[in-house]
């Protein structure tokens, strides 16, 4: 009867225990109490130089931070400073995408709105009025965005900023509004209900997915603009 040399067999012995072990570890995941898996996924970095725009409504805007720094434009529609930002954030010039196909074509109009943000990584309508402690107060409370909202979506990455962007651009649009300032708090709070109602019709849609509707089909949802103190 033929054997096999101990120290062969000890070799067989050892290579399938290392193979045993690299499968087993490679497919074990750390256990639950009800016996499922969790799954780790590795954070997304972000990159603290680049900020986000209104692209549904902005194009070719230049971004200056308030030591004069000027943001390039980036291919993916972010903007990006060679260093570090120095807040407020201001966007200015551009122009406004009337049809919302995000082409500058002879549809558009030059932007003379002034979009800003005091701190995060998107300038909006919403970091805009938010630069007010009692406007962002009222976009808290009443309109429930959350700060996380406020400071770091753009309507291309979160459905309610969307929505609240839409309604108060047409509600700048249909009373020849060129500032922010001039929505009053009664005017901003007078729009929740528009609001409410357009999130509520596009409630499941996604974001990449929301129509960007500036005819004035979309006015009948606005309400009339409040008198303005002179």
């Amino acid at each position: 009867m033929k054997t096999i040399p101990t120290l062969g067999l000890i070799s067989v012995v050892l290579v399938t225990l290392m193979f045993s072990g690299c499968n087993n570890s490679s497919n074990s995941t750390p256990a639950n109490a009800d016996g499922t898996s969790e799954v780790y996924e590795p954070a997304v970095e972000v990159d603290p130089n680049v900020m986000l725009i209104d692209t549904q409504r902005l194009l070719q805007a230049t971004l200056t931070d308030t030591s004069g720094q000027v943001a390039t434009r980036q291919d993916d529609g972010t903007y990006r400073f060679d260093n570090t930002i120095t807040f407020p954030v201001t966007a200015t010039n551009g122009y406004i995408d009337e049809n919302a196909d995000g082409i500058v074509n002879n549809n558009e109009v030059m932007n003379e709105i002034a979009f800003t943000a005091a701190e995060g990584r998107a300038v909006t309508l919403a970091s805009t009025l938010a630069s007010n402690s009692v406007m962002r107060a009222v976009l808290e409370e009443d309109f429930e965005l959350t700060p996380q909202q406020i400071n770091e979506k753009s309507p291309d990455n979160d459905q309610d900023i969307e929505v609240f962007s839409t309604v108060v651009f047409n509600y700048m649009h249909s009373n020849s509004y060129s500032s922010v300032d001039t929505i009053s708090e009664e005017a901003l709070r007078s729009l929740v209900d528009a609001f409410t109602t357009l999130r509520n019709e596009l409630e499941g849609v996604d974001s990449n997915d929301i129509p960007v509707d500036t005819s004035e089909s979309n006015d009948s949802i606005l309400p009339p603009s409040p008198q303005r103190s002179l």
